[in-house]
């Protein structure tokens, strides 16, 4: 489903436009089977709405982590999490900022709303069409923040993209593997996130700072 661009109306339109957006969204995601992080109480009652708030406490600090490290010009790596992948992006879009995300066909839309992506100054670009590297390199000239995912590049093609952001001072979050990004957050290892309040000494953090850029935060954030 194509993401609405700009809309040119007035405001009471725009809304009006936007709300109809969200309410499609929402159904397809449905259907697909992708939930927003938002809070509230599932099938499970407590236990479950208090797994979300641990969920959404963790993807709190993740994002606090990663904003002082993802600097302009810079690649930040997001393995094995949307919800991450998400908190990251939502990090670091600024108040005028516009996003393109890229060959994330199947990524809940909702769901990084939710974590602080504008929808309505978010560009979709579901495939990357017959050369990847060229539209991936016009995206980041266009755009201060672009959310990329199914890439296949080489080391070369990762290194011209590198010193176009240093150009632009724009951002690129990659799902999957980019040689040397210098913020890597890598959702493989459970940790304290996931384990629950009463294992977990009061006032200690949900996610290390550190583990950004190391690896290992917890699995159980989707």
């Amino acid at each position: 489903m194509a993401l609405p661009l700009a809309v040119s109306a007035g405001h009471g339109a725009q809304v009006g436009v936007l709300d109809r957006a969200r309410q499609a969204l929402r159904a397809a995601e449905a259907r697909a089977g992708v939930t927003a992080i938002r809070g509230g109480r599932g099938a499970k009652g407590c236990a479950s709405s208090s797994r979300l708030k641990l969920r959404q406490a963790a993807l709190s600090q993740l994002a606090d982590a990663v904003a002082p490290r993802f600097v302009p010009g810079t690649v930040a790596q997001v393995t094995g999490s949307t919800a991450a992948l998400w908190a990251v992006a939502g990090a670091v879009m600024g108040s005028e900022d516009w996003c393109a995300v890229a060959g994330l066909p199947g990524a809940g839309l909702l769901a990084a709303e939710s974590a602080g992506l504008v929808l309505s100054r978010t560009v979709l670009v579901p495939q990357w069409g017959d050369r990847p590297p060229r539209v991936l390199a016009a995206l980041v000239d266009a755009y201060g923040l672009v959310v990329a995912g199914g890439l296949k590049l080489t080391a070369g093609d990762m290194r011209r993209i590198e010193a176009r952001l240093r150009f632009t001072q724009g951002r690129l979050v990659v799902a999957g593997r980019w040689t040397l990004a210098p913020v890597v957050v890598d959702v493989k290892q459970l940790i304290t996130a996931a384990l629950g309040e009463n294992q977990r000494p009061v006032g200690e953090p949900l996610v290390d700072a550190d583990l950004v850029l190391k690896g290992g935060f917890g699995n159980g954030i989707d």
